[in-house]
């Protein structure tokens, strides 16, 4: 098994006072997603996990096993908005539904 060495994640300050007593959120920084820090922070994450996932001997046949299953067609409930109907659909492995 491949090591993973996950990059280190700062430890915020941030919280709440719920009724007298603060509720620590110490990881409240990671919701400004257009924060540079975050930005930085994401690709290293993203960076960690592909060179573990990359060096997984058995990662191609996963992944061929993985889209085989969610290849199928996929719709929606319809769905009403300012008078006109509309429903998500995917015909397989398509990355979102898109409406029609």
């Amino acid at each position: 098994m491949p090591a993973l060495n996950v990059p280190p994640t700062r430890i915020g300050t941030d919280g709440d006072d719920r009724h007298g007593e603060f509720v620590p959120d110490p990881y409240r920084w990671l919701e400004d997603t257009d924060d540079p820090e975050t930005t930085a922070w994401i690709g290293r994450q993203n960076e960690a996990t592909e060179s573990f996932l990359a060096a997984l001997p058995m990662r191609d046949v996963i992944g061929s096993r993985i889209a085989e299953l969610w290849d199928y067609p996929k719709i929606g409930a319809p769905f009403e908005r300012g008078g006109r109907w509309f429903q998500f659909r995917n015909s397989g492995l398509q990355n979102s539904p898109c409406s029609t």
